[in-house]
């Protein structure tokens, strides 16, 4: 926001600055709280203003909500130059509030440390929004049909093969190289439905970002285990 600033006319003169601070500030202490409170009940604003936002809430609602943040921020600045970051971890209720708040700050520092920022820390890692929401579209849909006859130990599988392609991308190793042996080999035992959608889905998506693949298969296997 600095460089938007920096580089525009908003710096020209106190009228202009005043109102786009002004705007951003509206966007995130009555906006979002407002989405908030009407359509995400389960979630709870710790803080909202300037350009930060804590929030807690129930884990799939607060998923569902960052992902909303984010679409409601790129139709509000309608521009490329701006961008949001977060960092989003599950607790147990137990924690305390000063440690979720430390702790998310550490996250957050991740997504910035991106280079462009404009990236989301969620199961401890760290990727572009447009990476994130592309696979998160793709696999969600595509692993979500899957039915329960599905073994839930194919899900776990994906976790541990998309940390052997991140271990490959910056340092060869046999045993990693066989990633894709090791998907095919889990798919063709764990799934009845054999779609080569899916199968080719992953196959993609686990070579190009598989941290993204990481944290969406991440996702599916926390909503599996709770509705199961």
């Amino acid at each position: 926001m600095g460089a938007f600033i920096q580089n525009s006319s908003i710096k020209d003169s106190y009228l202009n600055f005043n109102m786009f601070a002004k705007n951003i500030d509206l966007f995130f202490s009555l906006y979002i709280p407002q989405i908030i409170q009407n359509e995400f009940k389960d979630s709870y604003v710790v803080f909202a203003g300037g350009d930060d936002l804590f929030i807690i809430g129930q884990w799939q609602s607060t998923l569902d909500l960052a992902r909303r943040i984010r679409a409601e921020f790129i139709d509000f600045v309608k521009s490329k130059e701006l961008s949001i970051s977060l960092g989003i971890a599950l607790f147990k209720p137990s924690r305390p509030v000063n440690y979720l708040a430390h702790h998310l700050e550490e996250l957050l520092k991740n997504s910035k440390n991106i280079d462009g920022k404009n990236s989301i820390t969620l199961f401890n890692s760290s990727v572009k929004w447009s990476e994130y929401i592309e696979i998160f579209d793709e696999l969600s849909t595509l692993m979500g049909d899957l039915g329960d006859d599905d073994k839930m130990a194919f899900f776990y599988r994906i976790l541990d093969i998309c940390d052997m392609s991140s271990r490959l991308q910056s340092k060869f190793s046999p045993q990693d190289a066989l990633w894709r042996s090791k998907l095919n080999y889990s798919y063709n035992r764990n799934i009845k439905s054999k779609d080569e959608n899916l199968l080719q889905s992953l196959n993609k998506n686990i070579a190009k970002s598989p941290k993204a693949v990481k944290m969406v298969v991440s996702e599916l296997i926390y909503k599996r285990r709770e509705n199961g």
